[in-house]
């Protein structure tokens, strides 16, 4: 282990192995396990004893020489003592997501050494999804209410994947089981309305399943959050630095539509095979693009 310290694999290289898999073997360590299991206890085991990225690594993935790991961004290169982190931020939002919301597992709080922790375990769909059992166990199937405070909480009375799913576009997770268990919040509009869901939707969905009507200041909340998002555009262009204004005006004048006039000085092309087209005509004008 000494020897591997420092060591760095490309990211690039497993971000495509495909690790759905390996988080439903996960799921299937936990289908063995006689009895529930903190989240912390659960997590801690599989990103410290179980994890895939490690494997990977341990079993020779490409490795990226000092060049290559200068070069590429930091995003795209992983140490070994990364690996528990990347791969618990992994866990963490497949249990977020994926599996409370769907029911595969039970979430209480319960006292652990004198700490109020979320204990877990799988569901009776949880185990079938595992393939532990061939059959589900039928409860009550009827939604419980949902409650939306105006302290922005989202109270849930009992479970209601179907609700949590959908309030899950646009909030945040403050809980599991039951309770209060979402919270709407700036952040989370922004990036539902990043992922195309208008204000009118959320509060469509917040209406659909509140037992009550939905507080004013909450709904009013969504609106200004929503309203003040803006969407940009990005593109590669060549900008070019003229030594005086007067310069500047010349060129502009001479290409036309070619050139996009920045600021007094400054001009851009869309790419560097139309300013190569471009210095050939300045360069007849004894304008030349300086080294």
């Amino acid at each position: 282990r000494k020897n591997l310290k420092g060591r760095k694999i490309n990211f690039s290289h497993y971000i495509e192995t495909d690790l759905s898999e390996s988080l439903y073997h996960t799921l299937q360590n936990m289908a063995d396990l006689e009895s529930p299991v903190t989240l912390e206890s659960f997590l801690g085991y599989q990103c410290e004893q179980n994890n895939p990225l490690a494997v990977l690594f341990h079993a020779g993935a490409p490795l990226l020489n000092k060049r290559e790991s200068e070069t590429l961004c930091k995003k795209y290169v992983i140490e070994e003592s990364e690996m528990v982190t990347v791969w618990r931020k992994h866990l963490e939002d497949f249990l977020r997501e994926t599996a409370v919301p769907l029911g595969l597992l039970n979430t209480v709080y319960a006292e652990v050494d004198k700490e109020t922790v979320p204990v877990i375990e799988l569901s009776s769909i949880g185990m079938f999804f595992t393939g532990k059992t061939t059959e589900i166990e039928l409860t009550d199937t009827t939604p419980q209410p949902v409650v939306v405070q105006a302290d922005f909480m989202i109270r849930f009375e009992g479970a209601n994947p179907a609700a949590e799913i959908a309030l899950s576009r646009f909030t945040e997770r403050t809980g599991f089981s039951t309770g209060c268990l979402l919270k709407i919040t700036a952040p989370g509009v922004h990036q539902a309305v990043g992922n195309s869901v208008s204000s009118f939707e959320m509060l469509s969905i917040l209406s659909e399943y509140s037992a009550d009507q939905v507080p004013g200041n909450v709904s009013d909340a969504i609106e200004a959050w929503a309203s003040k998002c803006r969407w940009i555009t990005a593109d590669t262009r060549v900008v070019v630095t003229c030594p005086d204004e007067g310069t500047a005006s010349r060129i502009v004048k001479l290409a036309g539509k070619k050139v996009e006039r920045l600021s007094p000085v400054a001009f851009s092309v869309s790419n560097r095979k139309v300013l190569k087209k471009l210095m050939k005509l300045l360069g007849e004008q004894g304008i030349f693009l300086g080294k």
